[in-house]
């Protein structure tokens, strides 16, 4: 019977009931026929990232535009790494696809415009979501820059 395992001699054992945080790093474990429950605690995720991601905060701007259909259009920065950065698309940019390239000028913290080019590594649904861009051959002004936002920024607990 569902949601009623039994123990040896037949008598019902109540489930226990609870729940797990999402992204808590446990997992709950069942085997069939086993009256039992295992709750394993693993204490981080798994990260697959070569790069620490830290969010823009409020008063430390990371500004990136693109031009579209000839003109700058400013994009959303949800995240950002020394690898590449999570933005936000809207529908302007839906049709954006994994493997495209983009040529991008970034400016950090108010600093001096650079450009930037970057690659489509993963997109949200359509017209919407988060799109994943990786950096490609960042100059030395850029890996400067991005490196000293990810710092300023991871130092004000701004990480993931």
């Amino acid at each position: 019977m569902l949601g009623m395992p039994t123990r040896t001699g037949g008598r019902p054992v109540p489930l226990v009931r609870g729940y797990v945080r999402r992204g808590s790093g446990c997992r709950l474990l069942f085997s069939e026929g086993d009256c039992g429950m295992t709750v394993s605690h693993h204490s981080k995720p798994v990260e697959r990232r070569r790069d620490v991601r830290v969010r823009p905060a409020a008063d430390y701007e990371v500004k990136v535009e693109l031009e579209v259909r000839g003109l700058p259009t400013s994009l959303q920065v949800v995240d950002i790494s020394l690898g590449g950065m999570g933005i936000l698309v809207s529908h302007l940019l839906g049709e954006l696809a994994v493997g495209d390239e983009l040529a991008l000028k970034m400016s950090i913290h108010g600093g001096e415009p650079f450009d930037v080019t970057a690659v489509i590594r993963h997109t949200g649904p359509p017209g919407f979501g988060v799109c994943g861009a990786q950096f490609h051959d960042l100059s030395d002004v850029a890996r400067t820059a991005i490196r000293r936002c990810v710092s300023d920024l991871l130092e004000r607990g701004q990480h993931f």
